[in-house]
């Protein structure tokens, strides 16, 4: 069983890294859907692994940011880890194994905690300081756009596919 979810989490990892490798234009900056995110909400059906998943490939994939600074490099790769393994480890405890109402009030808890953390970081990065100004309002408005599409729309749907194919399996 172990094996099987450290198989599970690097299936994850690889798949969150890969995509925000592959599709760098809609990963990064103040306004993004980032596909990847769209694995957070697995977090309420597949449990730890999935929480495992996503922290270490966002990691990863944050490490190809276009920032052009090792520093900020580094600062969105432990941002973004933090905020995937905080979002996706407080959905887990919300629903896992539970039903769709909390799988939905997990899922919007990951948007929002997504929302925070990034658009926190990411305004740093752009502008070199975290107030209230033109620039932190534009890029919250842009994570939490991406993250309702993403996380929301996608990765709600998905996580709903997967529990209705389980489910009528298991009839």
């Amino acid at each position: 069983m172990k094996t099987q979810k450290i198989a599970l989490a690097s299936i994850i990892a690889a798949t969150y890294a890969s995509l925000v490798i592959f599709l760098p234009v809609i990963s990064f900056y103040a306004w993004q859907i980032r596909i990847a995110d769209a694995l957070l909400p697995l977090s309420t059906i597949l449990g730890i692994p999935a929480v495992i998943g996503v922290t270490i490939g966002c990691f990863i994939g944050n490490l190809f940011a276009p920032w052009g600074s090792f520093g900020l490099i580094m600062l969105d790769a432990i941002g973004g880890s933090i905020a995937n393994l905080i979002a996706s480890y407080i959905a887990y405890r919300i629903a896992y194994n539970k039903n769709r109402l909390l799988r939905l009030v997990a899922t919007l808890c990951e948007i929002i905690i997504v929302t925070i953390i990034v658009g926190s970081y990411l305004t740093y990065i752009f502008s070199g300081k975290i107030d209230l100004s033109p620039t932190f309002i534009a890029t919250i408005l842009g994570i939490f756009t991406g993250s309702v599409i993403s996380i929301g729309v996608i990765g709600f749907t998905i996580t709903e596919a997967i529990i209705k194919t389980l489910y009528s399996k298991n009839k």
